[in-house]
């Protein structure tokens, strides 16, 4: 899969707003150089292809990797702080979202995958009896085998 890399967005608040923008308006810019989102997808810009797929992805800790949320035609659909955007130039399918959404991907080859297993969450109440446990055990000077 050939994908284009558009980097990695954030929410910023520009020194000066556009003019006619209202006061309730946010803004996007790329961590890497400071390049304005509504700039980047909008005519006269030329960033993206008109028949390829972009989607962002956004690190997930219960995963162990990027997932991706949306993958659309249209890169105005997308509001990407806080996501790495993507582009894919040689994509055969006719449903993006249903063969990208809730993929990782992986930005070092470009490679989509299905998300494996993830550990069962640990409920506070049981962290909470596990914290509790060893702090008897740390005044009984017992250790507890993990």
């Amino acid at each position: 899969m050939n994908v284009i890399e558009h980097g990695k967005w954030e929410i910023y608040v520009p020194s000066v707003l556009p003019e006619n923008a209202p006061s309730s308006a946010l803004f996007a810019r790329r961590e890497s150089d400071g390049q304005d989102w509504y700039d980047y997808v909008n005519p006269p810009a030329t960033n993206f292809a008109t028949d390829t797929v972009k989607f962002m992805a956004i690190w997930r800790d219960y995963a162990y990797g990027y997932v991706v949320g949306p993958a659309v035609y249209d890169a105005t659909l997308l509001w990407p702080p806080g996501h790495l955007v993507g582009e894919i130039t040689d994509y055969v399918g006719n449903d993006p979202q249903a063969d990208f959404g809730n993929k990782l991907y992986n930005p070092d080859t470009g490679e989509f995958t299905d998300q494996g297993p993830h550990p069962a969450p640990v409920s506070p109440s049981r962290e909470m009896l596990l914290k509790q446990l060893q702090s008897i055990a740390t005044v009984l000077g017992v250790k507890i085998q993990e």
